[in-house]
């Protein structure tokens, strides 16, 4: 009997003695960035299955002796190894891992890992889009982003592009996506920001994006996270400046050759009409209206050929100038960030420019553990001086064969004085007069010289 006792008591006294040895520990886990509480973390004791998860508000509770370790991990933040020891309470604060949040994506309805993402999300970080000299957020991200397309539909500058997320939805409705800034949906927010003050930028594509936005989503979600500062205070200033010209002009028929060719159209419709009719094809002259051309070219341009249009409406070596600053700074209860950035962009097209300048305040302070101070403050200004035409509208204005300025010969035509505007009003129902080939004076009048 004595013997059973004591081999009893072998195995019931080290139970003992390690519950004995067992305390509970509580403890909150929080994020370093912002100080808020860390759901779902998970804290292990080193080398054992005991494990506890941290509630919505980062607390919890597990059962461990002095010399064990807590191991305190989550998705998103570097491990933390913390020896028991002979408290019973810990506060422990977590820093972000950079390497693992890059493989974090932030969706409508929250994070998820980028390996369990089905979701269809094309995500950038801010690598370089302030390194560039564009006047846009949006020119800056072309080619950047799969299945987004980004169509400059103006010669002008300043004008927000077209922005698509796999193609149009609909051909009568917009098929402009969502643009949500730190949680804000502002239209045509790509406009209005420094590009210097981009954290990161991701793309919904699929049904994800009416999971929280409903059907202002329908055509995709754009969301951009700016910087709030952090760290000891920091100061950068970045200045670009850039040439533009034109790479090269569409070759277009001059007065001259235009009058040619359509009179050589007549001419071969009727060599064919005289084929199928068995006779001798009659001789096509010009028309009224391309003499009438042909008169205000070789009297109204140097060349004796027409206006060039193109040539007239474009500038060379124009400029843009970009300058982006940036301030920010902070602890752990309070981050301060600023941005500013002034743009000025010149167009390839006279009279066509377009200056910006985009500020942005960031403030957030946590006062207690239930109260946080924040402001967040994005004013715009920009200006856009456009030209009255477009730059590709010009290629059809050789059928306005009048120079841009009246002279002599087409003051003493109108009777418009010297040096005004020409406009295509000022040519209707003009008297003209010529020798034809076999030198006799024809005299005729031209009702306009506009259309065909």
């Amino acid at each position: 009997m004595r013997k059973i006792l004591f081999i009893i008591c072998l195995f019931i006294l080290p139970a003992i003695a390690i519950a004995q040895d067992l305390k509970e520990v509580t403890g909150t886990v929080t994020s370093g960035a912002d100080l808020e509480p860390i759901l779902g973390a998970t804290i292990q004791i080193l080398n054992t299955n005991r494990a506890s998860v941290t509630d919505l508000d980062g607390k919890f509770t597990i059962q461990a002796k002095p010399d064990d370790v807590l191991v305190v991990s989550s998705l998103g933040f570097k491990t933390v190894n913390v020896l028991v020891g002979d408290k019973n309470f810990f506060e422990v604060i977590m820093q972000e891992d950079q390497e693992t949040l890059d493989q974090v994506i932030v969706v409508a309805y929250g994070k998820s890992s980028k390996s369990n993402l089905t979701n269809s999300v094309a995500q950038l970080k801010n690598e370089n889009l302030d390194d560039l000299s564009y006047s846009g957020v949006a020119d800056a991200l072309k080619g950047k982003l799969a299945g987004v397309q980004i169509t400059n539909t103006s010669g002008q500058v300043g004008e927000a592009p077209q922005i698509s997320i796999r193609g149009l939805s609909s051909i009568t409705a917009s098929s402009s996506p969502l643009i949500v800034v730190d949680g804000f949906p502002i239209e045509d927010a790509l406009e209005f920001i420094n590009p210097s003050s981009i954290k990161s930028i991701e793309v919904l594509k699929d049904a994800s994006s009416a999971a929280l936005y409903g059907s202002r989503g329908a055509n995709g979600v754009i969301l951009v996270t700016t910087k709030d500062g952090d760290g000891e205070p920091s100061f950068s200033f970045k200045a670009f400046t850039g040439v533009k010209s034109v790479l090269r002009l569409p070759d277009l028929l001059n007065t001259t050759e235009f009058t040619d060719f359509t009179r050589n159209e007549r001419q071969l419709a009727e060599n064919a009409n005289a084929i199928n009719e068995n006779r001798d094809p009659a001789v096509i002259g010009y028309s009224n209206l391309e003499i009438a051309r042909r008169i205000l070219a070789q009297n109204t341009s140097a060349s004796g050929n027409g206006t060039d249009w193109l040539e007239e409406a474009k500038r060379e070596d124009v400029t843009i100038q970009n300058y982006q600053f940036d301030v920010g700074g902070g602890s752990r209860l309070t981050k301060y960030y600023f941005s500013g950035q002034f743009v000025q962009d010149e167009g390839l097209v006279k009279d066509n420019e377009y200056r910006a300048l985009n500020l942005q305040a960031r403030f957030n302070t946590k006062l207690s553990d239930k109260v946080k101070l924040g402001l967040n403050f994005r004013p715009s200004y920009s200006r856009q001086r456009r030209s009255a035409q477009q730059f590709s509208d010009f290629a059809r204005n050789y059928g306005f064969f009048a120079p841009p300025r009246h002279n002599q010969f087409s003051s003493d035509l109108t009777g418009e004085p010297v040096g005004s505007y020409a406009h295509a009003r000022h040519f209707r129902n003009i008297d003209f007069s010529y020798i034809d080939e076999n030198g006799d004076q024809q005299d005729f009048t031209q009702s306009s010289i506009w259309g065909n």
